[in-house]
């Protein structure tokens, strides 16, 4: 089960859909990966159990922190008004699907075979270095992540001793 699905990977994270996509083996993955990384181990499986209840019977209801969480809630913090989008929005704009398409990336970069480790070369094209892609990839996951992380410590109560990992944002020279 996942938040988000192939309508999120679009423009600046497009991957082509195709009958062979091994694209939600990387969602299902990954975004376990990075959720339990912001939520640890207890609260992403009581997120989880909650959103699959809800989804077996939409009638029962998300428990109220787990669904500001995952479609998002507009609070105030000081004076500010400020609008957290949620793990699953209409804009088609998550964290989650910026950390698998990272993922995605590196993986998909080089291949392994009885040869070794090799890059695809396709006629009439030229193997180029994603790495500025990449980049702008993992610098906007990191800024969506925080923005998050932000939603969630101004509800100590809803999610007690959050710790999350610190991501850092990076540049084309890996620093």
């Amino acid at each position: 089960m996942s938040f988000t699905d192939s309508t999120y990977y679009i423009n600046e994270i497009n991957i082509p859909a195709s009958g062979f996509s091994d694209l939600q083996q990387y969602i299902d993955r990954y975004e376990k990966i990075v959720l339990v990384g912001l939520l640890g181990y207890t609260l992403y499986t009581e997120m989880m159990a909650a959103y699959a209840a809800f989804l077996d019977s939409p009638s029962t209801p998300l428990p109220t922190k787990w669904d500001r969480l995952i479609n998002g809630y507009t609070y105030t913090y000081g004076v500010q008004t400020i609008r957290w989008n949620g793990l699953i929005n209409s804009d088609k704009v998550s964290f989650l699907s910026y950390y698998v398409y990272c993922q995605y990336l590196k993986a998909k970069q080089a291949s392994k075979s009885n040869a070794g480790v090799t890059q695809p070369k396709n006629e009439n094209s030229v193997v180029v270095d994603g790495i500025a892609q990449f980049t702008n990839s993992w610098n906007n996951f990191v800024k969506l992540y925080y923005e998050c992380y932000e939603f969630i410590i101004v509800s100590p109560d809803d999610y007690p001793g959050i710790i999350p990992i610190d991501y850092q944002h990076t540049n084309i020279f890996g620093i």
